[in-house]
């Protein structure tokens, strides 16, 4: 699994590049949950755009992204594969996550919520 980390228009992008399983999934959650909770990120995009696989490890730590997010974070996530958003979709974990089809769009809401 690769991580990049980018800043556009001030927020934060994470691009996740490889398949995001019980293999990675430790090293995924240990970085998101440094740079969310340590280095108290308050906003946040993750780019699933190159993930082409996620077993329920990764979609287990997509959800305590969420379920942990007490502070209000701004945290998005854009470009899943279809294939995995129709099966996210078909558990009904979507209602749990703050889903958006581009990265523009992500970073189009994070910053709308200061334009309030």
């Amino acid at each position: 699994m690769k991580i990049l980390l980018v800043e556009k228009e001030s927020i934060p992008v994470i691009y996740l590049q490889g398949e995001l399983d019980i293999f990675s999934a430790i090293e995924v959650k240990k970085y998101l949950t440094k740079k969310i909770f340590e280095e108290n990120y308050s906003d946040l995009v993750l780019n699933l755009e190159k993930v082409p696989y996620i077993d329920s490890s990764g979609i287990g730590i997509l959800i305590s992204l969420f379920v942990k997010n007490k502070n209000n974070r701004h945290i998005r996530i854009c470009s899943f594969p279809s294939e995995i958003l129709a099966l996210i979709s078909s558990t009904g974990l979507i209602s749990y996550l703050n889903i958006d089809k581009t990265e523009e769009k992500s970073i189009e809401i994070i910053l709308s919520q200061y334009r309030k």
